[in-house]
């Protein structure tokens, strides 16, 4: 197909594949066309169900240190930092592997651990030093960084905030892309940013990559009686403000 060919000069074996809509836009009903709604519901569906619901736990990590004590036992208190396997040595105990447990859960363990040797020990965990969980942000922001996370929850927005993203009313059609572990994710900034869609403001966590896709301004294109070129599509841009802003020739224009 090239620009000028009408219809008839389809052949039937080109198109036999595709659903092929034609308008003469003197005779278009503008009800038909796709409004701005419609254009990006699909975007949101692109979050799936189980990331908008999830619970923030931050996990135990390599590297991490926490401070143990035993209340009424002072044997078993002080820092103690979770080695490259995952693991902190304890008196009498031994090696116990702590990696990918919350603070609450690794309370639990050392406290069933120590039971053989102490009568109702109870065991208080504190993360004193994060040092093994990072998400990253990259793409179109002033500071791509990789941020560590601790136990409070690192929302979507106050992520990408933090990394100098610049909202951008130039254009609707802004994305970024969400990976977590094998899966892809597209997210509709616009409705983000702008529309405060808490839906898309979901938990990140560990490893997680959002990248900020680059997106040039939206544009149309005035010709005929105005001031001819390419004016950006601002927020709420109607035709009316589009032909103010064209400087349309009242006197020689056919209004």
């Amino acid at each position: 197909m090239a620009p000028g060919m009408k219809s008839n000069l389809i052949q039937d074996e080109i198109s036999e594949n595709y659903k092929l809509n034609f308008f003469n836009f003197s005779e278009i009903d503008l009800s038909t066309l796709p409004v701005y709604d419609e254009r990006y519901t699909s975007d949101i569906s692109d979050i799936d169900i189980s990331l908008k619901v999830q619970e923030y736990r931050y996990l135990l990590g390599k590297s991490d240190v926490i401070n143990l004590s035993v209340t009424d036992n002072e044997e078993i208190q002080g820092d103690f930092v979770v080695d490259g396997q995952g693991e902190i040595s304890l008196p009498y105990v031994g090696n116990l592997r702590i990696v990918d447990l919350t603070k609450l859960q690794a309370a639990e363990l050392i406290t069933q651990s120590l039971q053989e040797y102490y009568q109702d020990p109870e065991v208080i965990i504190d993360i004193i030093e994060f040092n093994s969980r990072y998400i990253y942000i990259t793409g179109e922001v002033q500071k791509p960084q990789a941020v560590l996370l601790n136990d409070k929850e690192l929302k979507l927005r106050d992520a990408i905030l933090q990394s100098g993203y610049i909202k951008d009313q130039k254009t609707f059609d802004k994305k970024a892309l969400l990976k977590r572990g094998e899966n892809l994710y597209q997210i509709d900034l616009f409705a983000l940013f702008n529309e405060i869609d808490n839906d898309l403001n979901i938990f990140l966590l560990e490893d997680d990559v959002v990248h900020i896709q680059k997106k040039f301004a939206d544009k149309v294109f005035v010709f005929g009686e105005g001031t001819q070129g390419q004016y950006n599509l601002y927020d709420n841009v109607n035709l009316t403000t589009l032909l103010a802003n064209a400087k349309i020739n009242q006197q020689t224009a056919e209004a």
